[in-house]
């Protein structure tokens, strides 16, 4: 689909999760104000339902733009054949020769994932995104890794269906690059819902019910500190662009030799 990370798995359908999330809250509280209403719980089928309904709005809001401002989509897989020209692979299987004067590399991205952390490829790991969507079920207590825009939001959201959370984050604070309004709000409900907030620490390995990790802040100590007794981790450390690294080498250097060829 047209949209990228932000408009099929990011931004936008979070957005959508953290509003019925709310919504929910509220409505348990209605009798603050003296409105009777009785909950029965959330239907998290017909809550994703919305989500796709959204974000299928706005992807058929793009699409009508590109062809609005007649703009040739092409579905497949790309590669470069020369240094003036792709070749597309067509879900059908067919090629397409597609010349150019000059290319855009916007490939999106992916879920961020450091190879380097021991045991953050066990199947016992949750990801954010399949949290969001879902596809994978969450225990009471949860320990979310990563503490960026996507990290917390995902933290939010378990906590206002009730979840126990904690979050572990590399930098000094949760959400530094999040904007200041943003932000405002975000440690808002952070207080409201007790999310516990663990800040500079750097993750060394991830464990079934949680992390080791050592001073991120203070690079002479060499100590080994604990965050254990969690029911689930989640991964979420947000994402990186899919062209970033191929083979550990920058891309878009390699591209560029390509096409001097």
């Amino acid at each position: 689909k047209l949209g990228g990370t932000c408009l099929n798995v990011g931004c936008i359908p979070t957005k959508v999760l953290l509003h019925a999330a709310e919504a929910l809250t509220e409505a348990k509280h209605m009798d603050n104000l003296g409105i009777q209403v009785s909950v029965n719980g959330i239907d998290w089928k017909a809550v994703q339902s919305r989500k796709e309904a959204v974000t299928n709005q706005l992807v058929n809001g793009v699409t009508g733009l590109m062809k609005a401002n007649k703009i040739r989509v092409i579905e497949g897989t790309a590669s470069f054949a020369s240094k003036t020209a792709l070749e597309v692979v067509k879900k059908d299987g067919t090629k397409e020769n597609v010349p150019f004067d000059k290319v855009i590399l916007a490939t999106g991205s992916e879920t961020l994932v450091l190879p380097f952390i021991k045991g953050i490829y066990s199947p016992e790991i949750v990801h954010g995104i399949d949290c969001l969507e879902g596809k994978r079920h969450v225990g009471h207590k949860v320990l979310v890794v990563g503490g960026g825009m996507v990290g917390a939001e995902t933290a939010e959201f378990l906590a206002e269906q009730g979840h126990e959370v904690a979050v572990i984050e590399m930098r000094d604070a949760i959400g530094p690059d999040v904007i200041h309004e943003h932000r405002v709000y975000l440690m808002k409900a952070f207080e409201e819902y007790h999310i516990r907030q663990i800040t500079s620490a750097a993750v060394q390995e991830i464990l079934p019910d949680g992390v080791k990790y050592k001073n991120a802040a203070d690079s002479s100590d060499q100590t080994i500190y604990e965050a254990r007794g969690f029911d689930t981790v989640v991964l979420s450390m947000g994402f990186v662009s899919r062209y970033t690294h191929r083979e550990g080498q920058d891309v878009v250097y390699d591209f560029a030799d390509e096409l001097r060829k």
